[in-house]
């Protein structure tokens, strides 16, 4: 269990996390690619999003699907706004984290968190 995170490993995955959203329709190329990943590596997690055990995770009838277009989607916003809570979080209240210098911290207003 992770007790503690370095400010280094913070802004690391702050800066990958937002590399992640500039990426063209970005929820779902990502949703997708987490998805056949997690499906993968748990083919039983298929039945959790209302899938068949037996299904091809790389068919493109599957992939281009609504309904999993959609669950793609939805896995990537929530993901998203954890994100953006957890970065509040770690800012804005200043919780330590690796204690970073003080010209390092950051802080971010509420509306800029909600705004993204």
């Amino acid at each position: 269990m992770v007790k503690a995170l370095s400010y280094t490993t913070i802004s690391h995955i702050i800066e990958s996390w937002e590399l992640i959203r500039q990426t063209k329709d970005y929820e779902k190329t990502v949703g997708t690619y987490l998805f056949q990943y997690l499906f993968k590596r748990c083919p039983d997690a298929k039945v959790l999003f209302g899938f068949h055990i037996d299904v091809d995770t790389d068919s493109p009838k599957l992939l281009e699907s609504k309904r999993f277009l959609t669950h793609a989607k939805y896995l990537v916003q929530m993901l998203d706004t954890a994100f953006n809570v957890s970065v509040f979080l770690f800012t804005r209240w200043s919780l330590p984290i690796g204690n970073p210098p003080k010209s390092q911290r950051c802080f971010f207003a509420l509306k800029d968190v909600g705004s993204r």
